[in-house]
């Protein structure tokens, strides 16, 4: 359970997580332990689904956060979102560092 979870202590330069910022329960506290987890200045790399209706797989769309929506979301974690990316048909890569 990420929301609860620290596996260590400025331990990690970069921390990837892929497609399920959207399925966190509490959000904020999953990305606090995160920011736990990183070093001063490591990099949180947010690979996630675009918010948009024509895609056929993937979650519901309901659901899905879009780049605007997660880089609040990761502002209001205490990252400073940096790179803002397209990847892919899919997915968006957001780039985000944790404030000193």
């Amino acid at each position: 359970d990420i929301e609860e979870m620290v596996l260590c202590r400025g331990c990690a330069d970069v921390v990837l997580i892929a497609n399920v910022l959207h399925d966190f329960e509490h959000p904020l506290r999953a990305l606090g332990s995160i920011k736990k987890m990183l070093k001063p200045g490591g990099v949180l790399a947010d690979l996630d689904w675009k918010k948009e209706p024509r895609q056929s797989h993937g979650p519901p769309l309901n659901i899905r956060l879009n780049q605007e929506e997660a880089t609040a979301l990761l502002n209001q974690a205490g990252f400073a979102v940096f790179g803002s990316h397209l990847s892919g048909p899919f997915h968006y890569l957001l780039l985000a560092r944790t404030s000193p």
